[in-house]
């Protein structure tokens, strides 16, 4: 049986570089770019983090305003390769993701199922795991911020331990987490509840004003 290669530290990790962000307000040098491909590679990457006393930031498609995203000779680690939809029950209306994964990428799996997230952006652009840290909200006057849909998530640590996270296991983290912006962990994917696709209608309405009255 053919075995896969172990990835080298040459795979894992690309020379640094000046980085930015979508908001071009903020800049850093930073020591390396880290492009985990597996769980095992997240590890690595934190081993070696703390081998060697570097700090780490976590990026999706890097659409952050005040440079959230990086930190001046740390490792920046693109999650965008982990990208997989792992598992979408549609009796149960879940679905579990890699945080590297667009809302493009999970619209695309929904929409013919008639299938929703309650909460994201207006735009697809953004990466999961960065709604996520940001606990971002929508336009909807339905639902409230994503944590409200979050069934659970798995985080990497910085020891090394990939927790599973709930509302009824490790419940701190999971407030914490949820809205922390990375800082305490590697969020490696979700499980999100579903609602119902619907069909929106826009319209506009024109107030008209009447006359002032003397």
């Amino acid at each position: 049986m053919e075995t896969m290669p172990t990835p080298t530290k040459t795979d894992l990790f690309q020379p640094g570089k000046v980085v930015t962000d979508w908001g071009r307000i903020k800049r850093a040098k930073v020591e390396s770019i880290a492009q985990p491909k597996s769980e095992e590679d997240l590890r690595t990457i934190v081993e070696h983090a703390r081998k060697n006393n570097l700090k780490i930031s976590v990026r999706g498609v890097g659409h952050n305003a005040v440079g959230q995203t990086f930190l001046e000779n740390g490792i920046m680690v693109d999650m965008m390769a982990l990208n997989q939809i792992i598992e979408l029950d549609e009796n149960k209306k879940t679905l579990r993701v890699q945080c590297g994964a667009t809302w493009e990428q999970v619209t695309k799996v929904l929409e013919p199922k008639r299938l929703g997230v309650s909460t994201k952006q207006e735009f697809d652009v953004f990466s999961i795991g960065g709604s996520l840290a940001a606990n971002v909200h929508g336009k909807s006057i339905d639902y409230p911020a994503i944590i409200s849909h979050v069934l659970s998530f798995r985080i990497l640590t910085a020891d090394g331990e990939i927790l599973n996270v709930s509302r009824e296991e490790h419940p701190d983290l999971f407030r914490a987490a949820i809205g922390g912006w990375g800082l305490l962990g590697i969020i490696v994917d979700v499980t999100l509840q579903l609602v119902d696709d619907r069909v929106v209608e826009k319209s506009e309405v024109v107030y008209m004003s009447s006359p002032a009255r003397s």
